[in-house]
């Protein structure tokens, strides 16, 4: 696996993590997408529906839905901005905070289980190494990548 290169292990990694959170989430009625706005939308109190895409590079129309679903069921509720009327702010409900919190117990139990037989010293350098890697994959603008590639290839 080591010959396939980091993206394609990382990438092996997160389709792992994502099946298991899948099934959690499964198992609770929830959707994917849902779990994934309502984890957000508690980390963002009074975020707009706008920031929520552009932070989780989910499509507006899905959040749109997924919010009104979950307006609907009672886990989150929308307030009119009072600086801007057009505009909604997003708050997580307690039973919204029920589900994320049974979410995040889950994520945890599965970290314990990946990074078992990890010390603590490369547990927290993984980590750090993570977040240095996903906060630099969040700045590269692909398309320009591409073209300065097939560019390079001439």
């Amino acid at each position: 696996m080591a010959s396939l290169g980091i993206g394609i292990s990382i990438g092996v990694f997160s389709r792992k993590t994502q099946a298991f959170m899948k099934a959690v989430i499964k198992k609770m009625g929830l959707k994917e997408v849902d779990a994934i706005i309502l984890i957000n939308v508690q980390e963002n109190p009074g975020i707009i529906q706008d920031q929520i895409g552009h932070n989780l590079s989910v499509d507006n129309a899905m959040v749109a839905r997924s919010l009104k679903r979950m307006e609907a069921d009672e886990l989150i509720k929308r307030v009119v901005d009072e600086n801007n009327q057009r505009t909604k702010q997003v708050y997580i409900e307690p039973a919204g905070t029920k589900y994320v919190t049974q979410i995040t117990d889950e994520m945890q139990f599965w970290d314990s289980i990946i990074l078992e037989g990890l010390s603590d010293q490369e547990k927290t350098t993984l980590a750090a190494n993570l977040v240095a890697l996903k906060d630099r994959a969040e700045q590269i603008d692909i398309e320009a990548v591409l073209a300065a590639r097939k560019d390079e290839k001439k």
